[in-house]
């Protein structure tokens, strides 16, 4: 990436001569880090105006290998290898700990990474309570739903697929309640109610514990 895009990208509201600057201040500082850790700091180059990470560097993080993990246990999933997929699925959940550099929530320069992340997260939650349900392990499905809820509060998907692990475990009422919260923070948040789908089986759920109740000595 050019030095100008980096300072661009970085320090938008500075002029030209305090964002080299800064950038040289912050790649010393980088750099530092890496001596530090024990690592080479010719990890990063400087060549022509522009900066990159040297291609052959051991250099891991948390959100290559989450994507790695997800890729993974798409492609073993769609070869038939389940188990193997959804042990994939387990470890790339595992690894989302927190939002993209949720230390800097006002960097515009990190806010598509952080959402595109998120929208990963989401769909890889939903993907692995479906497997745990499909195995018959409501408790950690309903535990990673609450995961992915915690992080999309009205993700109507999840919300969905919590309600049936509960009434499916013999919880009804946890099942409705699940479907009041997500009623709350759909009206409070996106002024908005359940979706169709969302609605059917909270009504669906109502029916089948009036008639548990119904049929009771």
């Amino acid at each position: 990436m050019t030095r100008d895009a980096l300072i661009e990208a970085v320090w938008p509201e500075i002029d030209e001569h305090a964002g080299r600057r800064r950038l040289h201040q912050a790649i010393y500082a980088l750099r530092q880090t890496l001596r530090e850790a024990g690592a080479s700091d010719q990890q990063i180059i400087c060549a022509n105006g522009s900066y990159r990470l040297d291609p052959s560097a051991p250099i891991w993080t948390d959100v290559d290998e989450f994507a790695r993990l997800v890729a993974l246990g798409r492609r073993l999933e769609g070869e038939g290898r389940c188990e193997q997929a959804f042990e994939a699925y387990r470890e790339a959940e595992a690894l989302y700990r927190g939002e993209f550099l949720e230390d800097l929530p006002y960097a515009d320069w990190a806010a598509g990474e952080r959402a595109r992340l998120l929208s990963g997260y989401v769909e890889l939650g939903n993907r692995l309570a479906d497997l745990y349900a499909e195995r018959g392990d409501h408790a950690a499905a309903i535990a990673v739903c609450n995961r992915v809820l915690t992080r999309d509060s009205w993700n109507e998907e999840s919300a969905r697929r919590k309600m049936r692990s509960y009434a499916a475990s013999g919880n009804p009422s946890l099942a409705l309640r699940t479907f009041r919260s997500c009623q709350d923070e759909l009206a409070r948040e996106l002024g908005t109610g359940p979706a169709a789908e969302t609605r059917a089986l909270y009504e669906e759920i109502l029916a089948g514990a009036r008639s548990a109740r119904e049929e009771l000595p």
